[in-house]
C-alpha cells in the first residue's frame, strides 16, 4: 500500500473523512509535491490555513515516516497509534465549525516525520535542553494528547516506558529529564479544580520553573476551541463544568496562564 492507502485504511477512523481526503485528486497530488520538499527539508511550513490541503500533506508523508521509525526499530503499530492522534483534532474542528476541515498541520506534522511518538497515555519528543531542566544535553518532551483520564498511575507507567523507548531507539540520547509546557501545568487550576482533580495531581507531578505568562491562549484553544481567543470571553461556550469556570475566572480579570515543569528520569539518583 501506498500513503494514501495506509493513511484511508489504517489512520482515519470515521468514513466521512476518508471520503473528504478522497473526493479531490487534485489536492491530493498537491499535497503529495510539497510532502516531498517536507521530507527532503526543502520546505519547512510554519502555518498553514484550515482546509483540505494540510491533511493531504500529511496523508502524503504516512510511508515516509513508518519507514523512518522501522529504521529504528520502533514497531510499526505504534507509529499508526501516534499518528491516529490527526483524528482528534478532525473531530475537534467538526464539532466546533460543522463542516470537515484540518488546520493542525504544524502540530501533527512531528507525527508524521519521526518527531513525535505515542508512548502510552502521553507523547514524547526529544528537545535540546537549553536551560529547561538542571542537566542532560536534552530533554524529553512531554505533551498531553486529548481523550481519556489522565491519572497518576497512567503518568507514571508512561513515563517509565518513554525511558525504555528513548534508550532502546535513540541510544546516547542523553536525556535526564521530562519537561512540559502546558496550560495543564498552571497554578491558576486550583482556582477552579477540585482538590482531587486529576488534571491537579498531574500537575504537581512537575518541579516548576518559571516561563512568561499566555493570557490564557493555549487554555482558551483547548477548552473553548480553535477559534476562540481572549478577547471572545463573552462568546465562551458554557457545556461543559470546566468550561462554567474558566470562563467565570476570566470573565472577573483573571487567567490560566501557562505553566512549565520537569522531572527527573531514573537516570537522575
Amino acid at each position: 500500500m501506498n500513503s494514501i492507502e495506509i493513511f484511508v485504511n489504517e489512520v482515519l477512523a470515521k468514513q466521512e473523512d476518508r471520503d473528504w481526503l478522497l473526493s479531490d485528486p487534485k489536492t491530493l497530488e498537491e499535497g503529495k509535491r510539497i510532502a516531498e520538499k517536507v521530507k527532503t527539508g526543502e520546505l519547512v511550513i510554519t502555518d498553514m490555513e484550515a482546509g483540505l490541503l494540510p491533511l493531504a500533506i500529511i496523508a502524503n508523508l504516512t510511508e515516509y515516516a513508518l519507514e523512518k521509525n522501522a529504521a529504528l526499530g520502533i514497531p510499526r503499530e505504534q507509529t499508526i497509534e501516534t499518528m491516529r492522534d490527526v483524528n482528534v483534532w478532525l473531530d475537534g474542528y467538526y464539532e466546533l465549525i460543522g463542516v470537515r476541515g484540518f488546520c493542525e498541520y504544524c502540530w501533527l506534522r512531528r507525527h508524521f516525520t519521526g518527531d513525535l511518538f505515542q508512548v502510552g497515555r502521553l507523547q514524547f519528543r526529544l528537545e535540546e535542553n537549553n536551560g529547561l531542566a538542571p542537566e542532560g544535553k536534552t530533554v524529553i518532551d512531554t505533551h498531553i494528547p486529548r481523550g481519556g483520564k489522565l491519572t497518576v498511575e497512567d503518568c507514571l507507567e508512561s513515563f517509565a516506558m518513554a525511558e525504555e523507548f528513548f534508550d532502546k531507539h535513540f541510544p546516547g540520547h542523553g536525556a535526564k529529564y521530562f519537561y512540559c509546557h502546558s496550560w495543564l501545568l498552571s497554578k491558576d487550576l486550583e482556582k477552579v479544580c477540585g482538590e482531587n482533580s486529576n488534571v491537579l495531581n498531574f500537575s504537581r507531578m512537575w518541579n516548576y520553573v518559571d516561563c512568561e505568562p499566555d493570557q490564557s491562549a493555549q487554555a482558551v484553544r483547548h477548552v473553548f476551541g480553535i477559534t476562540f481567543v481572549r478577547d471572545d470571553i463573552n462568546d465562551f461556550p458554557e457545556q461543559t463544568s470546566l468550561q462554567r469556570k474558566i470562563k467565570a475566572l476570566m470573565l472577573s480579570g483573571d487567567d490560566i496562564n501557562i505553566g512549565s515543569g520537569y522531572r527527573p528520569t531514573s537516570k537522575v539518583k
